[in-house]
């Protein structure tokens, strides 16, 4: 993941295959919702690690359609090296959802360490009316709370 995340981009499609083979339905439509990136992430990095990794996924497999729905409503700080009350501080009302929502929605992730991001995507999903959030992640970072 770190290779991936640093700009060893080639490895998207082996991930992309890896979740769509083990972590989501083959034969049912899926709302593949990735979380959102920060602008200043994009820029360091170039590229939207988990949109283009979502952005596979649905290449690989057509029942997955990718909706990038969920926004940064102003700026976080940067999550790393933050403890995980002060992840979720800084999440908290820092997430929407562009649109209203009525079904299942998968969220992905690249890396979970505290669950702090997910948990604060999965309610921006909720709130905009999804019935049921399924979180996956590639890697887990960290001590979930």
């Amino acid at each position: 993941m770190v290779s991936y995340k640093s700009g060893n981009h080639q490895l998207v499609r082996g991930l992309a295959e890896i979740v769509s083979a083990t972590c989501l339905p083959q034969n049912s439509k899926t709302l593949l919702v990735p979380v959102p990136t920060s602008v200043q992430k994009i820029k360091q990095r170039q590229i939207d690690t988990v949109g283009f990794l979502a952005k596979k996924i649905q290449t690989l497999n057509r029942n997955h359609t990718v909706a990038n729905i969920l926004y940064l409503k102003r700026e976080v700080s940067d999550q790393v090296g933050l403890s995980a009350l002060a992840r979720q501080q800084n999440l908290i009302g820092a997430i929407g959802c562009k649109s209203k929502l009525n079904g299942a929605v998968i969220l992905l992730d690249d890396v979970i360490t505290t669950g702090a991001t997910i948990s604060a995507a999965a309610k921006a999903l909720k709130d905009a009316g999804a019935k049921s959030v399924t979180a996956i992640a590639l890697c887990n970072a960290g001590k979930l709370h």
